[in-house]
């Protein structure tokens, strides 16, 4: 009898609508989660291309650099703090991609904390144009 009951709630937990993205508003079945998750990904990536490019104009060129004499150091460091944060947000969301390979959420869970990560980004990223304007 455990068996059944088993076979019964696997069924019922694969047949089921998956249940809303705590990171969006998607909801519906697996592909249609991760449909909306795609569209929701664009958007905050382009988003925080976009920062990412305004920062930089700001720091100037990498000959000059600005505000003052250490410019160029600050936009060299930035560069570098940004390739180490795409170089983390892709390795901790591979990481949880990999966790759930054999699985059908995989892809969910791999656009969920890519989402998750870039808005966090990109809450530093309007903190240093905060920055820069003063």
């Amino acid at each position: 009898m455990g068996s059944l009951a088993l076979v019964l709630a696997l069924n019922m937990f694969l047949c089921a609508p998956c249940r809303p993205s705590e990171t969006s508003g998607c909801d519906g079945t697996t592909l249609q989660i991760t449909h909306c998750l795609q569209r929701e990904y664009r958007g905050v990536d382009t988003r925080l291309k976009e920062l990412y490019q305004r920062i930089l104009a700001g720091l100037g060129s990498s000959e000059q650099g600005k505000p003052g004499p250490d410019g160029r150091k600050a936009r060299d460091l930035f560069i570098k703090a940004h390739k180490t944060w795409l170089t983390f947000r892709d390795d901790e969301c591979g990481a949880r991609y990999s966790y759930f390979a054999e699985g059908s959420m995989r892809e969910m869970v791999l656009l969920e904390c890519q989402i998750e990560l870039s808005k966090d980004r990109i809450r530093l990223l309007e903190g240093w144009l905060d920055l820069m304007e003063r």
